[in-house]
């Protein structure tokens, strides 16, 4: 496969984690909704994607370190396709809810330099 149909298919799926608006920080939330599509298409990954851009993501099955995992792939797809994640904190959790009584810092998430149009 071509390198440029190796970066169309990294921008395909940044679009589909939402990064294709350049003015908006994402919330992990968001984001974390492309969980289900990666473990589903993990084989058509490794086969269009270098595998030093795919890596491990063999903890996107486990519930509660998927997000640093999800995280990492993110980084790795943007700086495959000539841009860089750039990291904000935007607020802290609600009292209401708290895990184990210790507040949660909520992070946006945006690409340095916007996607290019396919």
């Amino acid at each position: 496969m071509s390198k440029l149909r190796r970066i169309q298919a990294a921008n395909n799926i940044l679009v589909k984690a939402g990064f294709n608006k350049t003015d908006t920080w994402i919330s992990l939330d968001s984001v974390a909704d492309l969980r289900c599509f990666l473990v589903e298409n993990h084989e058509e990954l490794s086969r269009n994607l270098p595998k030093k851009v795919v890596g491990d993501l063999s903890r996107l099955n486990d519930d509660i370190k998927f997000r640093r995992t999800l995280v990492s792939f993110i980084k790795r797809l943007a700086h495959y396709c000539n841009s860089a994640l750039l990291t904000k904190r935007l607020g802290e959790v609600k009292k209401k809810k708290r895990v184990n009584g210790k507040r949660g810092t909520i992070y946006g998430y945006k690409l340095a330099v916007p996607l290019k149009a396919n």
